[in-house]
């Protein structure tokens, strides 16, 4: 499973987004106000195997997840899932030709 960085810190304003700066905004918006608690930002990632969005609140000092949705759990589910669909096909597919 491959994780890369959407931004690594939207408070930063290490973000230029023009599809949407109100979630960029809201995002800087909640980092500064400390709502995630005092130490902690937002942060988004991608996974690129998945390509799915990953919504992460981590401590800005030990950069410590602390909160992540969906849960690892949950992505190795959702591989898993890829991967045997993908074998199922190529079993299908080598039937089909038979």
């Amino acid at each position: 499973m491959e994780i890369s960085p959407i931004s690594l810190n939207f408070a930063s304003g290490g973000v230029s987004d023009s599809r949407s700066p109100r979630i960029v905004q809201a995002v800087r918006t909640l980092n500064a106000s400390s709502y995630f608690g005092s130490g902690n930002e937002l942060r988004f990632v991608r996974d690129n195997d998945l390509q799915e969005t990953i919504v992460r609140v981590v401590n800005r000092k030990t950069q410590e997840v602390v909160l992540q949705i969906p849960a690892d759990y949950v992505l190795r589910l959702a591989e898993e899932a890829k991967k045997q669909a993908a074998g199922a096909d190529k079993k299908s597919v080598g039937r089909e030709s038979a």
